[in-house]
């Protein structure tokens, strides 16, 4: 099982008891993106706190094509890059709709103990996703302040 699958059968599992189904694949595509959004921005900023020279030649390269006071402005740019590619790549692959409901009748044939369990790991990835995300901004400011 793929942490991406996680993630499409727990929205699916949680929004059939709404009776809102209909919406799982559209929200798991966006949850999907996010994931792997906070993921590699997560891994950026971990490679910038611990790598010294990673920091240096990225403020290098960013002063010298954007100006010096530009780092709100390439974050926000970056994170919309991302998604923008991001994006239709998983709409296009994983998040088409013969891909969806082969992991939906995949998952629907097991046990709800098991259905369950797959729809919490899925939560759980995204979650750490999101730990991982903070986990480095945190470490970043620590950083500046040591």
């Amino acid at each position: 099982m793929s942490p991406f699958k996680a993630i499409y059968w727990n929205q699916y599992f949680e929004l059939k008891k709404k009776q809102k189904e209909s919406a799982a694949r559209a929200n798991g595509t966006g949850i999907v993106t996010m994931t792997i959004v906070m993921f590699l921005f997560a891994i950026f900023m971990l490679l910038m706190t611990f790598y010294p020279d990673f920091e240096r030649d990225t403020s290098r390269f960013v002063s010298k094509s954007f100006g010096r006071n530009s780092g709100k402005m390439i974050g926000q740019m970056g994170i919309i890059l991302l998604i923008l590619i991001i994006y239709p790549l998983i709409k296009y692959t994983i998040g088409t709709r013969n891909y969806f409901f082969r992991t939906v009748v995949k998952y629907s044939i097991l046990s709800q103990d098991e259905q369950k369990q797959i729809s919490k790991k899925g939560m759980k990835y995204f979650i750490g996703s999101i730990l991982l995300f903070v986990l480095s901004i945190i470490t970043m400011i620590i950083k500046s302040f040591v």
